[in-house]
Protein backbone atom coordinates (compact mmCIF):
# COMPACT_ATOMS: atom_id res chain seq x y z
CA UNK A 1 0.00 0.00 0.00
CA UNK A 2 1.06 3.71 -0.92
CA UNK A 3 1.97 5.80 1.67
CA UNK A 4 -0.27 8.79 1.77
CA UNK A 5 1.16 12.31 2.35
CA UNK A 6 -0.72 15.32 2.36
CA UNK A 7 1.01 19.14 2.79
CA UNK A 8 -0.48 22.18 3.14
CA UNK A 9 0.05 24.80 -0.22
CA UNK A 10 3.25 27.24 0.61
CA UNK A 11 0.44 30.00 0.67
CA UNK A 12 -1.94 28.82 3.51
CA UNK A 13 1.31 28.07 5.69
CA UNK A 14 1.18 30.42 8.64
CA UNK A 15 4.76 32.51 8.83
CA UNK A 16 7.04 31.59 11.29
CA UNK A 17 7.39 35.02 13.02
CA UNK A 18 4.03 35.42 14.52
CA UNK A 19 4.47 39.12 14.62
CA UNK A 20 5.09 39.68 11.24
CA UNK A 21 1.88 37.50 9.97
CA UNK A 22 -0.21 39.77 12.62
CA UNK A 23 1.42 42.88 11.02
CA UNK A 24 0.18 41.88 7.75
CA UNK A 25 -3.27 41.21 8.57
CA UNK A 26 -3.42 44.72 9.98
CA UNK A 27 -2.04 46.32 6.78
CA UNK A 28 -4.82 44.23 4.71
CA UNK A 29 -7.35 45.49 7.50
CA UNK A 30 -6.13 48.80 6.85
CA UNK A 31 -6.43 48.92 3.28
CA UNK A 32 -9.87 47.71 2.99
CA UNK A 33 -10.61 49.95 5.61
CA UNK A 34 -9.86 52.92 3.87
CA UNK A 35 -11.53 51.20 0.75
CA UNK A 36 -14.89 51.50 2.53
CA UNK A 37 -14.25 54.50 3.75
CA UNK A 38 -13.69 56.12 0.16
CA UNK A 39 -16.86 54.38 -1.14
CA UNK A 40 -18.41 56.24 1.46
CA UNK A 41 -17.37 59.51 0.77
CA UNK A 42 -18.21 59.00 -2.50
CA UNK A 43 -21.96 58.31 -1.63
CA UNK A 44 -22.27 61.00 0.22
CA UNK A 45 -20.68 63.30 -2.48
CA UNK A 46 -23.36 62.11 -4.85
CA UNK A 47 -26.09 62.78 -2.20
CA UNK A 48 -24.68 66.11 -1.51
CA UNK A 49 -25.06 66.61 -5.49
CA UNK A 50 -28.57 65.28 -5.49
CA UNK A 51 -29.66 68.04 -3.13
CA UNK A 52 -28.10 70.60 -4.79
CA UNK A 53 -30.43 70.22 -7.88
CA UNK A 54 -33.45 69.59 -5.48
CA UNK A 55 -32.10 73.09 -4.52
CA UNK A 56 -31.49 74.55 -7.94
CA UNK A 57 -34.61 73.40 -9.63
CA UNK A 58 -37.64 75.27 -8.43
CA UNK A 59 -36.02 78.75 -7.93
CA UNK A 60 -34.63 77.76 -11.34
CA UNK A 61 -37.77 76.78 -12.88
CA UNK A 62 -39.98 79.68 -11.61
CA UNK A 63 -37.52 82.43 -12.43
CA UNK A 64 -37.26 80.71 -16.29
CA UNK A 65 -41.44 81.06 -15.96
CA UNK A 66 -41.40 85.05 -14.60
CA UNK A 67 -38.62 86.31 -16.92
CA UNK A 68 -39.83 84.54 -20.28
CA UNK A 69 -43.39 85.26 -19.28
CA UNK A 70 -42.20 89.47 -19.35
CA UNK A 71 -40.52 88.90 -22.69
CA UNK A 72 -43.64 87.70 -24.11
CA UNK A 73 -46.03 90.16 -25.65
CA UNK A 74 -49.53 90.11 -24.47
CA UNK A 75 -48.80 86.77 -21.85
CA UNK A 76 -50.59 86.55 -18.68
CA UNK A 77 -49.27 84.18 -15.44
CA UNK A 78 -53.17 84.23 -14.55
CA UNK A 79 -54.62 82.92 -17.85
CA UNK A 80 -51.84 81.61 -19.75
CA UNK A 81 -50.41 78.11 -20.11
CA UNK A 82 -46.64 77.64 -19.15
CA UNK A 83 -46.60 75.42 -22.17
CA UNK A 84 -46.92 79.16 -24.85
CA UNK A 85 -43.50 79.93 -23.40
CA UNK A 86 -41.91 77.16 -25.08
CA UNK A 87 -43.65 77.84 -28.32
CA UNK A 88 -42.04 81.50 -28.82
CA UNK A 89 -40.07 82.11 -32.03
CA UNK A 90 -36.55 82.08 -32.34
CA UNK A 91 -33.78 81.89 -29.29
CA UNK A 92 -36.40 82.88 -27.02
CA UNK A 93 -38.29 79.84 -27.39
CA UNK A 94 -35.38 77.13 -27.64
CA UNK A 95 -33.81 79.07 -24.57
CA UNK A 96 -36.70 78.61 -22.50
CA UNK A 97 -37.61 75.02 -23.52
CA UNK A 98 -33.37 73.90 -22.87
CA UNK A 99 -34.36 74.90 -19.20
CA UNK A 100 -37.71 72.94 -18.67
CA UNK A 101 -35.32 70.07 -20.05
CA UNK A 102 -32.90 71.06 -17.13
CA UNK A 103 -35.16 71.31 -14.51
CA UNK A 104 -36.50 67.82 -15.15
CA UNK A 105 -33.07 66.26 -15.15
CA UNK A 106 -32.76 68.11 -11.55
CA UNK A 107 -35.38 66.72 -10.44
CA UNK A 108 -34.55 63.17 -11.54
CA UNK A 109 -31.11 63.34 -9.54
CA UNK A 110 -32.72 65.15 -7.00
CA UNK A 111 -34.79 61.99 -6.13
CA UNK A 112 -32.19 59.23 -6.28
CA UNK A 113 -30.50 61.26 -3.75
CA UNK A 114 -33.72 61.46 -1.55
CA UNK A 115 -34.82 57.63 -1.76
CA UNK A 116 -30.93 57.06 -0.36
CA UNK A 117 -32.22 59.10 2.84
CA UNK A 118 -35.39 57.56 3.45
CA UNK A 119 -36.71 54.50 5.12
CA UNK A 120 -36.47 51.53 2.70
CA UNK A 121 -39.90 50.20 1.30
CA UNK A 122 -42.77 50.34 -0.81
CA UNK A 123 -43.37 54.28 -0.33
CA UNK A 124 -39.61 55.26 -1.12
CA UNK A 125 -39.98 52.96 -4.26
CA UNK A 126 -42.96 54.20 -5.27
CA UNK A 127 -42.39 58.13 -4.43
CA UNK A 128 -38.76 58.04 -5.76
CA UNK A 129 -40.63 56.42 -9.13
CA UNK A 130 -43.50 58.94 -9.28
CA UNK A 131 -40.91 62.05 -8.88
CA UNK A 132 -38.83 60.66 -11.63
CA UNK A 133 -41.50 60.01 -13.75
CA UNK A 134 -42.28 64.09 -12.74
CA UNK A 135 -39.06 64.95 -14.05
CA UNK A 136 -39.00 62.82 -17.15
CA UNK A 137 -42.14 64.19 -18.46
CA UNK A 138 -41.12 68.04 -17.35
CA UNK A 139 -38.57 67.72 -19.69
CA UNK A 140 -40.39 65.79 -22.37
CA UNK A 141 -42.71 68.56 -22.43
CA UNK A 142 -39.60 71.23 -23.21
CA UNK A 143 -38.43 68.06 -25.91
CA UNK A 144 -42.14 68.02 -27.63
CA UNK A 145 -42.42 71.72 -27.20
CA UNK A 146 -45.65 73.74 -28.46
CA UNK A 147 -45.56 75.44 -31.68
CA UNK A 148 -46.77 79.44 -31.44
CA UNK A 149 -49.56 80.07 -28.92
CA UNK A 150 -49.68 75.97 -28.73
CA UNK A 151 -51.26 75.70 -31.80
CA UNK A 152 -50.14 72.05 -32.17
CA UNK A 153 -51.60 70.78 -29.07
CA UNK A 154 -55.37 72.97 -29.39
CA UNK A 155 -56.06 74.18 -32.92
CA UNK A 156 -54.26 71.75 -34.70
CA UNK A 157 -53.07 69.06 -33.22
CA UNK A 158 -49.81 66.96 -34.59
CA UNK A 159 -47.87 64.10 -32.90
CA UNK A 160 -45.21 66.62 -31.28
CA UNK A 161 -48.33 68.60 -30.03
CA UNK A 162 -49.92 65.35 -28.44
CA UNK A 163 -46.52 64.13 -26.91
CA UNK A 164 -46.50 67.48 -25.51
CA UNK A 165 -49.78 66.86 -23.70
CA UNK A 166 -48.89 63.65 -22.32
CA UNK A 167 -45.43 64.68 -21.04
CA UNK A 168 -47.35 67.65 -19.32
CA UNK A 169 -49.26 65.02 -17.31
CA UNK A 170 -46.70 62.90 -16.52
CA UNK A 171 -44.77 66.25 -15.08
CA UNK A 172 -48.12 66.58 -13.09
CA UNK A 173 -49.58 63.39 -12.07
CA UNK A 174 -45.26 62.69 -10.98
CA UNK A 175 -44.69 65.57 -9.10
CA UNK A 176 -48.16 66.03 -7.11
CA UNK A 177 -48.27 62.51 -6.50
CA UNK A 178 -44.82 62.14 -5.03
CA UNK A 179 -45.07 63.75 -2.17
CA UNK A 180 -48.43 62.05 -0.91
CA UNK A 181 -46.16 58.67 -1.17
CA UNK A 182 -43.21 60.31 -0.11
CA UNK A 183 -45.20 61.01 3.28
CA UNK A 184 -45.60 57.45 4.25
CA UNK A 185 -42.09 57.30 4.00
CA UNK A 186 -40.78 60.45 6.14
CA UNK A 187 -43.19 59.78 8.98
CA UNK A 188 -41.35 56.10 9.79
CA UNK A 189 -37.98 57.86 10.24
CA UNK A 190 -37.07 60.23 13.06
CA UNK A 191 -35.04 62.17 10.68
CA UNK A 192 -37.97 63.37 8.48
CA UNK A 193 -41.18 62.89 10.62
CA UNK A 194 -41.25 66.91 11.43
CA UNK A 195 -41.68 67.20 7.59
CA UNK A 196 -44.05 64.54 7.21
CA UNK A 197 -47.60 66.50 7.75
CA UNK A 198 -46.37 69.73 5.07
CA UNK A 199 -44.87 66.97 2.64
CA UNK A 200 -48.61 65.68 2.76
CA UNK A 201 -50.07 69.09 2.79
CA UNK A 202 -48.13 70.00 -0.22
CA UNK A 203 -49.00 66.86 -2.21
CA UNK A 204 -52.87 67.73 -1.03
CA UNK A 205 -53.01 70.85 -2.48
CA UNK A 206 -50.66 70.48 -5.89
CA UNK A 207 -53.10 67.62 -6.68
CA UNK A 208 -56.79 69.52 -6.19
CA UNK A 209 -54.99 72.72 -8.00
CA UNK A 210 -53.48 70.23 -10.58
CA UNK A 211 -56.92 68.23 -11.23
CA UNK A 212 -58.60 71.96 -11.56
CA UNK A 213 -56.32 72.85 -14.15
CA UNK A 214 -56.53 69.87 -16.34
CA UNK A 215 -60.27 69.75 -15.77
CA UNK A 216 -60.43 73.54 -17.67
CA UNK A 217 -57.88 72.96 -19.44
CA UNK A 218 -59.67 69.46 -21.17
CA UNK A 219 -63.12 70.15 -21.03
CA UNK A 220 -63.47 74.05 -21.42
CA UNK A 221 -65.92 74.72 -18.60
CA UNK A 222 -65.44 76.34 -15.29
CA UNK A 223 -63.24 79.45 -14.67
CA UNK A 224 -61.17 78.80 -17.42
CA UNK A 225 -59.57 82.39 -17.00
CA UNK A 226 -57.49 81.19 -13.71
CA UNK A 227 -56.34 78.80 -15.71
CA UNK A 228 -52.52 79.81 -15.40
CA UNK A 229 -52.81 80.42 -11.99
CA UNK A 230 -53.85 76.85 -11.21
CA UNK A 231 -51.61 75.52 -13.31
CA UNK A 232 -48.76 77.94 -11.27
CA UNK A 233 -49.62 77.17 -7.67
CA UNK A 234 -50.06 73.37 -8.57
CA UNK A 235 -46.24 73.46 -9.60
CA UNK A 236 -45.29 75.87 -6.52
CA UNK A 237 -46.52 73.73 -3.77
CA UNK A 238 -44.76 70.45 -5.75
CA UNK A 239 -41.65 72.52 -5.82
CA UNK A 240 -41.51 74.15 -2.24
CA UNK A 241 -41.79 70.52 -0.86
CA UNK A 242 -38.74 69.48 -2.88
CA UNK A 243 -36.80 72.91 -2.01
CA UNK A 244 -37.55 71.73 1.45
CA UNK A 245 -36.46 68.28 1.11
CA UNK A 246 -33.85 68.68 -0.56
CA UNK A 247 -32.43 71.48 2.02
CA UNK A 248 -32.82 68.77 4.64
CA UNK A 249 -31.25 66.25 2.26
CA UNK A 250 -27.83 68.20 2.16
CA UNK A 251 -27.78 68.86 5.91
CA UNK A 252 -28.19 65.18 6.38
CA UNK A 253 -25.62 63.90 3.78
Amino acid sequence: MEEFSCSLPRAVILPTDTTAYFHRVADLSAKLSGHTVLKSAMSEHSIRRSAMAGLIAAPFFFVLVLVFGAMEPGYSHVSSAISILGGAPGVRGLAFNVGVIATGFLLVAFAFGLSQRLTRGVATRVGTGMLVIGGLGLAGSGYFHCSEGCRNVFAAPDVVGRLHGLSSLAAGIGTGLAPLFMWGAMRRSAQWKDLAIPTLSAGILANMLGTAFWFTNLTGSGPTAAEGLFERFALLFAFIWVLAAAARLRRLA
